[in-house]
């Protein structure tokens, strides 16, 4: 692509460029902040100059200008809408790689006095805000790294940004002192001083904030540019980047294992505790401090357009107490199960096997959701109930409650059925039947997940049955109790059995629907339209990914990430009636994984052998999840001693305090509340 492809676009919506080196960030012309342009002639003249070039708009501070929002992880979105109850608001946006990228607004008065913000002197130093006379390459132009055009996402006007998405940038400003002294001279710094003044300023800066290396590199090469006379090669500053980064730094309170201090900075007194009955004493121990999670928030507008939700989940959730995503992810389940041994993905050895926990207060109306999924998608004629009266799976899906992992393969094999689902309305009755089953269950509900080799050929022939690879779908649908989930799950999940990547895990909303009397929504005709895109999907046969590369950093955290990221595009493209799994599909899909990270990390699921191990990080993930303490009675009224009996409730208590992770101070009086502190969780073992 020219630069004039790339800046004429960008002209006609009143945004200046300057041409930018090939395969690079790097704007190049002396003065191209003021010589950056809209006028036609001169892009066409620049394009005969500079042929293959790549682009920039620049920002300018002025009311008919714009200015731009980088963004350089995925979380900055999700963290604004959390701590704003905001989301960015829709305009003309440029992907630069997989979750990052740059939003185009008009400026105002706001923005404007606003000014720029760099991102190392924000909190998380993964985004800023370029107001005047700052850059960011455009759309078409090669990314350096990746070989990947920039992309533009939206192409909705350029709008501005509304003054609360300002006040938020102004509310990530680092106020420390260390920034002010960073930044307040302009002096050039010449040939001779550059290297030393660049070390300093890269040790003050870590010093005072921590900065890692990409922080650092990020906030040495906004330096040099802006002081250093002429500026050094950006590969000597990266190489000081990467020395300093290297410097050991501990701004961390103190830890403690075992009564030693493991981890404190200079100052803080070294060497052993005394025993937990003196440790109320120990005046000089500062606490570790330990903040919330932030409370994970579902992705609702993943659903619009998609058939199931407009069709089903909305007139439903309309007039009842429902949770949209609790009717919506069992209906997407059904779906993709059913789309197995139908339809291909190119290069993809594609199954539509998927395991899920919903996760809400009793009373939530879990079951009946699953319920009401499975009855609409009946209606869609895609699944069925199996029962000991069924005789064939006649190609449908059947929803099966199975005793045993063998009761589950002879249903199987007995109807012939090649895509079924377990359906648990309880996860502690799964706990049980794992129980029973010892090691069994587990094994077979990995073996499933992957539609492996399913056999048991060593009983009678009546009670034996054989599934080969590849030839069958295997999903799992259960629900709990908010109060129950992790006493359940680390039961479940016991010591690396490979559960807790393999479900999704479907938290309630942090407000949930007022109660309403329900009322009854007849979806007969509806479900047609859902039934035609499904057909349609099958008739097609085979589906093409258009971009894989936002699934990338998916996969580097976990190839099963990645591998849901997958599922969930297809289910896209069929339920939006696309002929292959576009952008938005993919867009939809991580947005979906991204949430499921963020339940499994407020969740805090954690593994335990015994039952004492369980009850210990119960009470652990309790206390971390209050800010670190609780009083006694906060911590009783939470666990229920009663439940466990003295023995086995003073060994899970006395056990964490012996072994250095808890303490108690107070002497339990009127005034002085007995206290439990939390000295180290298991975080700290890792």
């Amino acid at each position: 692509m020219g630069y004039a492809e790339i800046a004429l676009p960008l002209a006609a919506l009143g945004v200046p460029t300057t041409p930018v080196k090939p395969m690079s960030k790097a704007a190049f012309m002396s003065g191209w902040q003021d010589s950056a342009t809209i006028d036609v002639e001169q892009i066409k003249k620049w394009d005969l100059q500079y042929p293959n070039h790549n682009g920039a708009a620049v920002a300018k501070a002025d009311l008919s200008a714009v200015w731009f929002f980088e963004v350089d992880s995925p979380d900055v979105a999700q963290r604004i809408e959390t701590e704003t109850g905001n989301k960015l608001p829709e305009t003309y946006r440029v992907r630069s790689r997989p979750g990052r990228g740059h939003y185009y607004f008009r400026q105002t008065p706001a923005s404007i006095a606003m000014g720029n913000i760099s991102q190392a002197f924000v909190k998380n130093k993964d985004w800023s805000a370029r107001v005047h006379n700052e850059y960011v390459v455009a759309a078409g132009s090669i990314h350096p790294e990746t070989g990947i055009p920039y992309t533009a996402l939206r192409e909705e006007p350029i709008n501005p940004a509304p003054d609360w998405l300002v006040d938020w940038c102004l509310s990530q400003k680092m106020t420390s002192s260390a920034q002010k002294t960073l930044a307040a001279s302009s002096e050039p710094i010449p040939e001779g001083g550059r290297n030393n003044w660049l070390t300093s300023m890269a040790g003050k800066m870590r010093h005072a904030t921590g900065a890692d290396l990409d922080t650092l590199t990020v906030f040495l090469l906004a330096l040099n540019q802006q002081r250093c006379i002429p500026p050094l090669p950006e590969d000597e500053v990266k190489t000081i980047a990467a020395s300093i980064s290297r410097y050991a730094i501990n701004t961390d309170p103190p830890v403690y294992s075992n009564g030693k201090l493991v981890n404190g900075p200079s100052g803080y007194p070294q060497g052993t505790l005394q025993q937990p009955a003196q440790i109320a004493q120990q005046t000089e121990i500062v606490l570790p401090t330990y903040k919330k999670s932030s409370y994970p928030r579902f992705p609702y507008d993943v659903m619009d357009g998609t058939s199931v939700y407009e069709n089903f989940v909305k007139p439903v959730c309309t007039v009842n107490s429902r949770c949209p995503e609790f009717m919506w992810l069992p209906a997407v389940q059904i779906m993709l199960n059913y789309l197995t041994l139908k339809v291909q993905v190119k290069d993809k050895d594609w199954k539509g096997n998927m395991y899920s926990v919903l996760i809400g207060k009793k009373g939530m109306i879990k079951s009946s959701s699953v319920n009401d999924a499975i009855t609409f998608m009946g209606k869609v004629g895609i699944v069925d109930h199996g029962g000991m009266d069924t005789a064939s799976a006649a190609g449908k899906v059947l929803v099966w409650t199975a005793g045993s992992p063998e009761g589950f393969g002879l249903d199987m094999q007995r109807t012939n059925c090649k895509n079924g689902i377990l359906f648990y309305d309880e996860l502690s009755g799964l706990v049980k039947k794992a129980g029973i089953e010892a090691s069994g269950m587990i094994s077979a509900l990995n073996i499933m997940y992957e539609s492996g080799k399913f056999s048991n050929s060593v009983k009678g022939r009546k009670e034996s049955y054989g599934l080969a690879p590849n030839s069958y779908a295997a999903s799992l649908i259960t629900c709990d109790t908010d109060r129950n989930f992790q006493t359940h799950w680390s039961t479940l999940s016991g010591e690396s059995t490979g559960l807790n990547d393999r479900f999704f895990f479907l938290y309630q909303p942090e407000k949930l629907p007022e109660p309403v009397p329900y009322t009854y929504v007849n979806t007969d005709l509806s479900s047609g339209m859902t039934q035609h895109l499904i057909e349609k999907a099958v008739q097609q046969g085979k589906y093409e990914f258009f971009d894989q590369s936002p699934l990338r950093r998916l996969y580097a955290i976990d190839n099963r990430y990645g591998h849901r990221a997958e599922k969930f595009a297809l289910y896209f493209a069929v339920d939006l009636d696309r002929s292959d799994i576009d952008e938005d599909c993919v867009e939809r899909a991580c947005r979906l994984v991204d949430y499921e990270i963020a339940v499994k990390k407020y969740l805090k699921t954690y593994e335990a052998v015994t039952k004492e191990g369980t009850y210990q990080q119960e009470l652990i993930y309790f206390l971390r999840n209050n800010g670190g303490s609780a009083t006694m009675h906060e911590v009783e009224k939470k666990m229920k001693p009663k439940r466990f009996g003295t023995g086995l409730w003073y060994s899970i208590f006395q056990g964490l305090v012996k072994s250095g992770r808890v303490r108690v101070i107070g002497q339990g009086t009127q005034g002085d509340p007995q206290v439990v502190q939390l000295l180290r969780d298991e975080d700290d073992d890792d």
